[in-house]
């Protein structure tokens, strides 16, 4: 197994070199009692030492599985329903009396988002202070819905902003200590948190970002960015352990069966390119595939600036794979596409 990967990922350097593409790559695999994990460089990144034993990156949007996990045991503890609607905690936000907690974990509430907003883009790239809770909806939740709840996919970070502030209420703790609670201790999970200051950019592996920059000029994460451009929250995690948390979701540690079956019981999602699902689907905080000629895949990507992240577990019958892959780049594609070359080595 582990010739296999390393020659996956050491040809994934060597071919993609792109601006946006990875030096430094941090794998995990977990197929049953075998496993893997190694970083990988082409020394590239001034950030990173060769030899160090588990960088740490933002994995960005992966971060909402783990939100989607925590909303599921809430629910299973009674302290809500899937089927609450969001006027439950937000009776100020239009229409929230039609959005259930469900339509928001499956993107299918109608919500607006802010990827499309220019003025988003500028205050981020301007390393301006990051909006309020109540500055998002205000800029970007739309007077509008997109659509009758439950009728449509439409990705949406102000959904799970919705969902992390309802985790906030619903479990007294901060989105931090919930994800502490809910998740790094029941796993042991060392390394995994959630980031909140600029100031721990420097706990973290970040590659110099065309976003924030020019493809000819890329900027210096650590300069310029703050992690509360992330509206949902954004969690830094190492390779391993964001495995780990993959395969635990189905694995029984963390949820029930039930609780999975929702989560991996999603909505088809048209106009998907340049990316390796065959089939793609979202369900409850999930990215699924079921058209992998190497069985259903289910997880998550993740990217913004310096980093992109992708953990997936191919559910294979006789021999299910968890797959983790960090990188350095901004191309959330090329950690999809070594995951699916993992699965596609360890399948036959």
């Amino acid at each position: 197994m582990k010739d296999k990967i390393t020659a996956i990922i050491n040809e994934s350097l060597k071919s993609e070199k792109g601006a946006y593409s990875a030096r430094v790559i941090s794998a995990a695999v977990i197929c049953g009692d075998n496993g893997f994990v190694e970083t990988f460089d082409n020394g590239g990144n001034l950030k990173y030492t060769a030899g160090d034993k588990a960088p740490v990156f933002y994995i960005y949007s992966v971060t909402k599985t783990i939100i989607s996990a925590i909303i599921l045991k809430l629910s299973g503890m009674g302290v809500l329903s899937v089927e609450d609607r969001l006027y439950k905690w937000f009776p100020s936000i239009k229409n929230s009396g039609s959005i259930s907690v469900l339509n928001t974990l499956t993107h299918t509430g109608g919500l607006s988002d802010y990827g499309g907003l220019a003025a988003y883009h500028d205050a981020v790239k301007k390393g301006m202070k990051p909006w309020s809770f109540d500055e998002f909806i205000e800029r970007a939740a739309g007077e509008k819905l997109l659509f009758t709840p439950g009728e449509k996919f439409s990705y949406s970070n102000i959904g799970y902003m919705l969902l992390k502030k309802i985790i906030e209420i619903e479990s007294g703790k901060s989105f931090s200590g919930a994800v502490q609670s809910f998740i790094c201790e029941p796993l042991n999970l060392k390394s995994t948190k959630v980031s909140n200051t600029s100031e721990s950019l420097k706990d973290n592996l970040f590659g110099p970002s065309s976003y924030l920059g020019t493809k000819e000029s890329p900027a210096d994460v650590y300069k310029l960015y703050h992690p509360q451009w992330v509206s949902h929250g954004v969690i830094s995690s190492d390779a391993h352990e964001t495995a780990v948390i993959c395969e635990s979701l189905f694995s029984g540690n963390l949820l029930s069966e039930a609780q999975i079956e929702l989560m991996i019981k999603g909505i088809k999602v048209e106009g998907v390119t340049g990316r390796p699902f065959y089939d793609p689907y979202y369900g409850a905080g999930l990215m699924i595939d079921r058209g992998s000629p190497y069985g259903p895949v289910y997880g998550h990507t993740g990217g913004g600036p310096g980093a992109s992240a992708a953990c997936y577990r191919l559910a294979a019958k006789n021999k299910p794979v968890t797959a983790a892959v960090l990188i350095d780049g901004e191309d959330p594609a090329q950690a999809e596409r070594i995951i699916y070359e993992i699965f596609k080595s360890l399948h036959k």
